[in-house]
């Protein structure tokens, strides 16, 4: 039941995404009630197992993609805010819930071929893909890199893999992620989605954070910050 309780959550985060290219105020109202549904089913359990704290770190993201709607800054700023709001939540539930992401130094060994893998899938993103270059996101890019990793792989994946088994989460850890990659066109979002299936794979492997985490930032790097042709 809990497991398709889930994948409905997913479901409506999808038709909220969309609602929000149409109509921002009911998106964010829409989003708005599926965090109180969370909340609110949450609330009868006194001591949260595995598939509870999938819930939580579900709630993160639409709780900072609201947060970002009610501010008025350029994409920097707003950027900044909405990064800054998940990486807040992120520390604060794995510091309350003594979670361990991956920081480990087990499998080491892979970080040269994952350096390897992020130069050559962000070489191919670059050939179908020409976003406007913005030199001060590089400033960002730790920041992001590092919030999405723990949120996606650290959290989410490793808790529906706890819950659920890895292939499904495997599978939906790459859907929950492109869903709020659909500003950016659904080329890229087939892209992401394979690259983050990538990114599942590794982390289900090694079970190691550190290893996901540089080819996400070479990725973020040459298609939003600098030029492939840099190297």
């Amino acid at each position: 039941m809990r497991k398709v309780f889930f994948i409905l959550l997913i479901i409506a985060f999808l038709f909220a995404e969309i609602i929000l290219t149409f109509n921002k105020t009911l998106g964010v109202l829409l989003y708005s009630l599926l965090v109180a549904v969370i909340l609110f089913d949450l609330e009868e359990y006194e001591h949260l197992i595995h598939s509870d704290k999938l819930l939580v770190f579900l709630a993160i993201v639409p709780i900072a993609r609201i947060a970002e709607f009610f501010i008025d800054f350029n994409l920097f700023w707003k950027t900044a805010v909405f990064y800054f709001a998940i990486s807040f939540l992120i520390l604060y539930y794995t510091r309350s819930l003594k979670i361990n992401p991956g920081y480990t130094t087990s499998k080491l060994w892979f970080f040269p071929i994952s350096i390897i893998i992020g130069i050559l899938l962000s070489y191919i993103g670059s050939l179908y893909f020409e976003f406007g270059k913005q030199f001060e996101i590089l400033f960002l890019l730790p920041f992001i890199v590092f919030s999405e990793e723990i949120l996606f792989r650290g959290m989410m994946q490793n808790y529906a893999k706890k819950s659920y088994g890895s292939l499904f989460a495997i599978i939906t850890t790459p859907i929950l992620f492109i869903i709020f990659s659909l500003s950016f066109g659904f080329k890229f979002v087939y892209f992401m989605f394979m690259v983050n299936l990538i990114l599942c794979l590794i982390y289900d492997k090694t079970e190691n954070i550190w290893l996901t985490i540089p080819i996400n930032l070479f990725i973020n790097l040459f298609l939003f910050a600098l030029p492939f042709s840099f190297w």
